[in-house]
């Protein structure tokens, strides 16, 4: 049987990077229901299953480009346009915060941690989330940063370097927690300690990874002493 993972000692962190999607705030299933919708008018016909194992993580940009060569035409920024802002309407009624969300940023922040995001989505979007869901506070601008601003999405570690260096912090001294695999390998090659948060009873997590089942696990795993 596994040991139970070694903590982190707070005094070795100066920043805590949160992904968002799936970390901070539940926005995944309304993604999902959304883009499979928004494929399928789109004239690529996909089942919900393929749409979640293809195009949940990677940035719209990419997906984008994906979709035009499946169907067989260019879409441009008017596809995902259209896209953001029949999410949008959803996400005004039916977005919530992850469960411990608010108690582990309100924690790390009492601590003296710096925080910021680290995400695959649009900044605007991803600014306009955290208010949905109480969580701008913690998160202000020039603290929420987005793979659109670096040449590649996760799993490069460009986004999550461009994160440490705007934050004036350097990559061993931050903490990330990512829930997609591809997040949790770009933050391992930007250097930086990992907690892969699954939001459930399972344990497996890549490698050189922590796995955070919940988000109050925090407390534990990032010790105060």
């Amino acid at each position: 049987m596994a040991g139970k993972p070694a903590s982190i000692k707070v005094v070795d962190v100066d920043l805590v990077i949160f992904d968002c999607d799936g970390v901070l705030v539940e926005s995944e299933g309304i993604s999902s229901q959304v883009l499979s919708e928004h494929l399928r008018e789109t004239g690529l016909k996909i089942s919900t299953e393929e749409v979640n194992a293809r195009f949940m993580g990677p940035r719209l940009k990419d997906i984008v480009v994906e979709v035009g060569a499946a169907v067989g035409r260019e879409l441009g920024d008017a596809w995902i346009t259209e896209f953001e802002e029949r999410r949008a309407k959803i996400f005004e009624t039916q977005l919530r915060s992850i469960s411990g969300a608010r108690d582990a940023v309100s924690l790390l922040a009492g601590l003296g941690v710096s925080l910021c995001v680290a995400t695959q989505g649009r900044l605007e979007t991803t600014h306009r989330k955290l208010a949905l869901v109480g969580l701008s506070e913690f998160f202000p601008p020039g603290t929420v940063f987005s793979a659109d601003e670096v040449p590649h999405g996760k799993p490069d570690p460009g986004v999550f370097l461009h994160a440490a260096e705007s934050m004036g912090i350097e990559p061993e001294r931050c903490v990330v927690i990512e829930d997609s695999a591809e997040g949790v390998k770009g933050a391992l090659r930007a250097g930086m300690q990992v907690f892969h948060y699954r939001g459930d009873s399972r344990t497996v997590s890549e490698a050189g990874a922590r796995p955070l089942s919940s988000l109050a696990g925090i407390r534990q795993l990032l010790a105060t002493v």
